[in-house]
C-alpha cells in the first residue's frame, strides 16, 4: 500500500531541507538546499564537525569569509553528489539589503562551485526577497544565474520575483500561520490555515509565470504538506519526510480546479520600489516576517561563522 509520501511524489517535485547529506540515501527527493541555518544544526554530529575540520586543515592560509564560503559550498557539493536535482545555497544574509553585494557574493558562489567541478546548471542561488534582492536577483537571471528566493510572505513579493524572472520562489507556510496564531487566531481545518491559503492563492497569481517554480517551504506538520500537494515543489525536514512515511492519507488535488483568477497582466510594476514598499508595508504580517526572518538567518550566520572560526573545529 502506498503511503502519503509515495503519493506526494507523485505530483509535486520533493525537496529536502536538511545539510545532513549523509541522510540523503534515506530519502529520495529531488533537490536540496545548504545555508547557515541548516549547518548548524549537523554540526552538533562529530561526524560532520570532522568534515568542517579537514577543509579547515587543508586551507589554513585561506582568508575568513572565502573559507566559510568554501564550506558551505563543500556541503552543497555533497549533496549534490547525492541527488539528481538541484542545491539552493544561499548568499550571506548580512548582504539581504544591497544589490551590489548580492549580486557579487552570488558570483563568488558560483565561482566556488566551479572550483569544485560542479555544474552551475545545477546550482540555484538562494535569496532573501527583500527589494534589494528581488532587484539582484532579476540582474542575475537575466545573466543565466538561476535564483531561489527565499523569506516569501505576500503577494507583492511574489509578483516582483515572477517579474524578476526568478526562477523559484519559497512561501513559508509555518512562518506565516506561527504569525497569526501569536495574535489569538485559531482554525480547525488546514484548509483555513493561513500559510496554506496564501499559497494556494498564489498559486493562481503567478499562474502566466510559467517559468518560476514555487516550492513551499517552512512546513510545521504533514497536514500542511498533504494540502499543498500539486504545487511545483515541497521542501520538507527530514522529520516530516519520515512521519509521511508513516501514514497514508489521501491526497485531495480539488483546490488546484477551483475557480482563482489568474493575474493576466504580466507587467505589475512590482519592481518599483516606490510600489513595492508602498503594497509590502500595507501587509503588516508580512512585513512583520520579512525583517524577523532575515535577522535570524543573519544570526544564525554569525554564530555558524564563529563555530567555524572556533579552536573546536581546528
Amino acid at each position: 500500500m502506498e503511503n502519503s509520501l509515495v503519493k506526494l511524489k507523485q505530483k509535486s517535485k520533493l525537496a529536502i531541507d536538511s545539510c545532513d547529506f549523509f541522510l540523503l540515501s534515506n530519502h529520495e527527493v529531488t533537490d536540496a538546499t545548504t545555508n547557515p541555518s541548516l549547518i548548524l544544526k549537523v554540526l552538533i554530529q562529530s561526524r560532520y564537525r570532522q568534515y568542517v575540520q579537514e577543509i579547515k586543515a587543508s586551507n589554513l592560509t585561506l582568508p575568513r569569509e572565502q573559507l566559510i564560503r568554501l564550506i558551505i559550498v563543500n556541503f552543497g557539493k555533497e549533496i549534490l553528489k547525492r541527488i539528481p536535482g538541484r542545491v539552493s545555497t544561499e548568499v550571506s544574509p548580512q548582504v539581504a539589503y544591497s544589490v551590489k553585494k548580492t549580486v557579487e557574493e552570488a558570483y563568488r558562489i558560483r565561482e566556488t562551485y566551479l572550483s569544485l567541478g560542479e555544474n552551475l546548471e545545477r546550482v540555484l542561488i538562494k535569496i532573501p526577497a527583500t527589494y534589494e534582492g528581488i532587484k539582484a536577483a532579476s540582474e542575475l537571471e537575466k545573466n543565466g544565474v538561476r535564483c531561489n528566493m527565499t523569506l516569501i510572505f505576500s503577494e507583492v513579493q511574489s509578483l516582483a520575483c515572477a517579474d524578476a524572472g526568478a526562477a523559484v520562489i519559497s512561501p513559508f507556510i509555518g512562518r506565516v500561520g506561527d504569525w497569526y496564531k501569536m495574535r489569538g487566531r485559531s482554525w480547525d481545518l488546514v484548509e483555513e490555515d493561513p500559510g496554506v491559503r496564501f499559497v494556494r492563492k498564489l498559486k493562481f497569481t503567478l499562474a502566466n509565470y510559467g517559468n518560476t517554480e514555487i516550492m513551499g517551504a517552512s512546513f510545521r506538520n504533514i497536514d500542511q504538506i498533504i494540502a499543498l500537494a500539486g504545487l511545483d515543489l515541497l521542501t520538507i525536514s527530514p522529520e516530516l519526510l519520515d512521519d509521511l512515511k508513516g501514514v497514508n492519507k489521501s491526497l485531495d488535488l480539488s483546490w488546484l480546479e477551483d475557480n482563482h483568477t489568474a493575474v493576466k497582466n504580466k507587467n505589475s510594476n512590482a519592481l518599483d520600489r516606490k510600489n513595492f514598499e508602498k503594497l509590502l508595508a500595507s501587509d503588516v504580517m508580512a512585513t512583520d516576517k520579512l525583517v524577523e526572518g532575515i535577522k535570524l538567518f543573519q544570526e544564525d550566520s554569525q554564530k555558524f561563522e564563529r563555530m567555524i572560526l572556533s579552536d573546536d573545529l581546528r
